[in-house]
């Protein structure tokens, strides 16, 4: 007897109550050819054995329940257990400790498959969006006139007070503004 049959007479033997005869167990032949028959007298009481809804919603659960998994390899090859963003900065999103994410890179990543997650697509006309854009820089133009407007103000108060340290300081934050936003 080689070492390959060996491990499967063990089996076999471990299988059917230390008995190597398949017949004195009560089973005619080996489990899978029996399948075949086990279904047929199933579907004649009325059961199928194809795929029910149940079944569809449990796979559904299931492939939720590996979607919050790592999704990294391990050393033997198999998918990692842990959850996403297990011990970092970042749970719930991107790998765990174990399998990079709380490096520098897997970091940049996390932050990746957020911002991912986070774009959806929006059905907006163009036009809606640009009207949007303008208000919005037409709203910082103001602001950033009010702030230039009351710079101007501080400065020409502090030249009629003579304090020269104010003057200076002001003349540089209006000119930081200015060459900014313009004017």
């Amino acid at each position: 007897m080689s070492w390959a049959t060996a491990g499967s007479d063990r089996r076999r033997l471990r299988r059917y109550g230390g008995r190597r005869d398949f017949s004195a167990a009560g089973v005619t032949h080996p489990p899978s050819r029996e399948l075949p028959a086990v279904l047929n007298r199933l579907r004649d009481h009325g059961v199928s054995h194809e795929r029910t809804e149940s079944s569809e919603l449990a796979k559904k659960a299931k492939d939720k329940a590996d979607d919050d998994k790592c999704a990294a390899k391990t050393k033997s090859g198999r998918p990692c257990r842990h959850p996403k963003g297990f011990r970092t900065d970042h749970p719930g999103v991107g790998r765990c400790y174990r399998r990079g994410g709380a490096s520098p890179n897997g970091n940049k990543a996390a932050v990746r498959e957020q911002m991912a997650s986070l774009a959806t697509e929006v059905d907006i006309e163009p036009q809606e969006v640009l009207l949007n854009a303008i208000r919005r820089d037409w709203g910082a133009v103001q602001w950033c006139g009010n702030i230039i407007g009351q710079l101007e103000y501080a400065l020409a108060q502090s030249r009629e007070s003579g304090d020269m340290e104010s003057v200076v300081i002001l003349e540089k934050r209006l000119l930081g503004f200015e060459a900014v936003y313009g004017e």
